[in-house]
């Protein structure tokens, strides 16, 4: 075991990797900006993408085997980009805790009960950018309860500052810990078996590196080292170590917690060990359909005055018999579909006037919650029909959002089938077939 680690550590400090001849290649083959990302990460190996964009002096940029680029491609004096994808190095460092793992065990990590991701291993899922309202939508699934209380289901991991995650943090967020520049997660968290895993630090907003070369005249006041300047947002940089050990891609938050924070305030906290009698008690907020506008939604939730208050929801659509305490008597504000949640069900003849009051109340700049009784039948269909209807798409599109937004929808056969019939208004023939399963 020693040998084998020792033999490890020699491959990282000597900058050679591990024989993986299918994609790899040499370090020194790599043009030089490229190269200056080897040394600076040597457990990772760096692939430039089909698309690999790279602009700035005309020098720099043929020292990088790009080119010459059109103006719009210039950046401005001083700066290269490169769009690069990381590949890990087979049997890295990670070490895990003293219980049984399918990685090797021992080190330092056992000591402080964390595990240590610096060392990648042999999967690599790779990272993806998350928008604020996938990470809300996350954060709001239910089935009879909030999907926060299964274990495995979402790792979300703040690799801001003890002082920045003490202040506020997202719910449920783990701080990462980081030491001698390696990061370090609670050994409770399981990321081969968490479906999702999302990152997030102040402000990141892409996936590319970024080198700085300064002006000549700046280059004569400082020094060689400082010349390179490589900037990762520092939830890139871990997610590249979680990538390692995950079987779904590593979300990376796109404008980190300063853009989620100021967009869905009501979800901060500065509580850090939740009870799973409070996960059980967490009350969802309704699934965001359109960021900002239009929400999807239950009974409880279309009466809850602190989600109208926290979403700024101004008009409400009621598919369904019951009577909400907001909008009464305002037929401006409140839509009220009286349907049966039955197979009899019949919803057609309100879809004409559905759509015409979410599209007046969506040029007006009004929020809308869309509802019934557990917002997963008549409710889900309202907005099937709306969507079909303000981007001229098929049901079968429609549907693979609404799905991807809330995940235990679950429209009625009859339903459906007018749902297609809608389609061929919106469409002037059908093309959705709705005996497939996606639908």
């Amino acid at each position: 075991m020693a040998g084998a680690g020792g033999e490890r550590n020699g491959r990282r400090r000597s900058g050679r990797l591990a024989s993986d001849t299918n994609d790899l290649h040499t370090a020194t083959s790599l043009p030089a900006p490229l190269r200056r990302v080897s040394r600076e990460w040597p457990g990772f190996r760096p692939r430039p993408l089909p698309d690999l964009a790279v602009s700035g002096p005309p020098g720099l940029r043929e020292e990088a085997g790009a080119g010459p680029l059109p103006a719009h491609g210039e950046r401005g004096p001083g700066w290269v980009v490169a769009r690069l994808a990381f590949r890990a190095v087979a049997g890295g460092d990670a070490v895990a805790s003293g219980r049984d793992s399918p990685h090797q065990t021992g080190g330092r990590g056992r000591d402080l009960g964390w595990k240590s991701l610096r060392g990648a291993v042999s999967r690599m899922a790779g990272l993806v950018l998350c928008e604020p309202t996938e990470l809300y939508n996350i954060l709001n699934q239910v089935t009879k309860l909030s999907r926060l209380t299964e274990p495995n289901y979402l790792c979300l991991l703040d690799v801001r500052s003890k002082r920045e995650y003490d202040e506020s943090h997202v719910i449920t967020a783990h701080r990462v810990k980081k030491r001698a520049n390696e990061y370090l997660i609670p050994e409770s968290v399981d990321l081969e078996c968490v479906r999702h895993c999302v990152v997030y630090d102040n402000n990141t907003s892409t996936l590319e590196i970024i080198f700085r070369r300064e002006t000549e005249e700046e280059e004569l006041e400082i020094s060689d080292k400082s010349r390179r300047e490589l900037v990762p947002g520092a939830a890139v940089e871990c997610g590249r170590a979680l990538a390692a050990l995950t079987r779904h891609p590593v979300c990376i938050l796109r404008g980190g917690y300063e853009r989620f924070s100021a967009t869905y305030h009501f979800l901060r906290t500065q509580k850090i060990i939740w009870m799973p009698q409070e996960l059980d008690a967490f009350q969802p907020y309704p699934a965001e359909i359109i960021p900002g506008k239009l929400y999807l939604g239950n009974f409880r939730q279309a009466c809850d005055p602190k989600i109208q208050k926290d979403l700024k929801i101004k008009a409400h659509v009621n598919v369904s018999m019951e009577t909400g305490p907001f909008f009464v008597d305002d037929s401006d504000k409140l839509l009220h579909i009286k349907i049966e949640d039955s197979p009899e069900a019949n919803i057609s003849p309100f879809l004409r006037h559905l759509c015409h009051f979410l599209e007046i109340h969506l040029q007006l700049g009004s929020v809308i919650l869309v509802f019934s009784t557990l917002g997963i039948n008549r409710g889900c269909v309202a907005v099937l029909a709306f969507l079909m209807h303000w981007n001229e798409q098929t049901l079968k599109k429609s549907w693979a959002h609404v799905k991807k937004c809330k995940n235990n929808v679950h429209p009625s056969q009859g339903l459906v089938a007018q749902l297609s019939e809608w389609e061929k208004v919106i469409l002037g023939d059908s093309v959705t077939d709705i005996l497939d399963p996606l639908c």
